[in-house]
Formats: C-alpha cells, sequence, structure tokens
C-alpha cells in the first residue's frame, strides 16, 4: 500500500463515520465535518505539478524563482469543496468497499495537486470562492471550479524546468459531474439538510 493510498484509505473512513454521525447536518459541527477532507489532503502533503502561471527566468533556481517572484502553491481544485461533493455521493466515494475506495483515492490524488502561481493571483482565485456558514450559504462562488484560473486572468501554465506553455484549461481538469454539482450546489437546488439527524449513508450501509 503507496503513502497515497494509506492517506486515502484513512480519510475515507474518518469522513464515512462522520456522515454516518450525523455530524455534517448539526450546524456546529458542519464546517469541521466539510474540512476532514482537506486536512486528509493536507497532511498527505501537496503533489507538484511543476507547472507556474508565469514562466521561470532561464538559469534561475527554483529557490530563488519562488521568493522573487512571490510564488504560492495553489491546489487546482478546493479540497474543502470537494469534501461537500464527496458527502453528497456517499454512494459512489465513502462507501467501504474496493471500487468506492478507488474512486476516492483518485478524488483525493487530484486534489493534492498544486499549480505555482503568484501571490496576488493566488488572493485572487481565493476571492473567487464562496463561503458557507454553519451549512448556510452566505457567499456564492463567482465561478466553477474548471474557471477559476481563467477568471482571473491566468490563461497559460508554463513548466519550470523547460519553459514549454500550456493551455490552462489543459491542466486544470475538474469532472464535468463535478461541476455541474457546484453549480447546483451554488445556486440552491442542492441543499443538505442540516439538523441533528443520521446522515444519508445509513440507508447505504444498511444490510
Amino acid at each position: 500500500m503507496t503513502r497515497l493510498d494509506k492517506f486515502a484509505k484513512r480519510t475515507q473512513r474518518i469522513m464515512r463515520d462522520a456522515l454516518l454521525n450525523g455530524d455534517l447536518y448539526d450546524p456546529d459541527l458542519f464546517r469541521t465535518t466539510k474540512r476532514l477532507f482537506y486536512h486528509g489532503v493536507m497532511e498527505y502533503g501537496i503533489k507538484k505539478s511543476g507547472l507556474c502561471s508565469i514562466p521561470k527566468p532561464v538559469g534561475m533556481t527554483v529557490t530563488d524563482f519562488r521568493e522573487q517572484y512571490d510564488i504560492e502553491d495553489d491546489h487546482v481544485r478546493t479540497p474543502e469543496f470537494t469534501s461537500l461533493y464527496l458527502f453528497a455521493h456517499p454512494e459512489i466515494y465513502l462507501m467501504d468497499t474496493k471500487e468506492s475506495l478507488c474512486k476516492f483515492t483518485k478524488v483525493f490524488e487530484d486534489d493534492a495537486t498544486t499549480h505555482m502561481v503568484t501571490g496576488k493571483q493566488n488572493a485572487d482565485l481565493r476571492i473567487t470562492s464562496g463561503k458557507i456558514d454553519k451549512g448556510i450559504i452566505t457567499k456564492k462562488a463567482s465561478c466553477s471550479s474548471n474557471e477559476k484560473y481563467s477568471t482571473v486572468g491566468i490563461d497559460f501554465l508554463y513548466d519550470i524546468k523547460t519553459g514549454k506553455k500550456y493551455f490552462v484549461e489543459d491542466c486544470c481538469y475538474v469532472s464535468k459531474t463535478l461541476v455541474e454539482w457546484e453549480k447546483k450546489y451554488w445556486s440552491g437546488e442542492f441543499k443538505f439538510p442540516i439538523k441533528e439527524t443520521p446522515g444519508p449513508l445509513s440507508e447505504f450501509m444498511a444490510a
């Protein structure tokens, strides 16, 4: 079992237990619960793509480049919001089965992937995200995950080793299913039932 497999399996188990316990539906525990996936990803560590929003000057070390150009790591997808997507589809991602774990692990790995952007760009990217307080949307996201880079003016990414230029849409994969669900969530079409009650996973776990 690889390090990735260990962290993904552990995170899936923690999220499954929290959902079965109804923690996601308790307004006092909502924020902590939705951050379980985020913490799992961060504890695993970032998987650097080696791509940056600006080209690295030839001959400059990566360390000097990061320092002089205020370079930061940005997750291609936001783990904290992906967490909600996973919780909304427990029958696919949170079952105690080999197939479910395999799908969960793929999402886990994708969310651990980061690109490099400038500090200013990273701050702008954060502004595109919505805000949720105790399960209630207090600010809608200004765009879907697959559009956040282009929204802040990042159209290309550069390989810091070779300088090769890539279109950003070819480097920031977000599944169509996740994008469609995002739109439903931010529009209010999908809502988590915030109340102290067992989570929906119980119906799938019943045997």
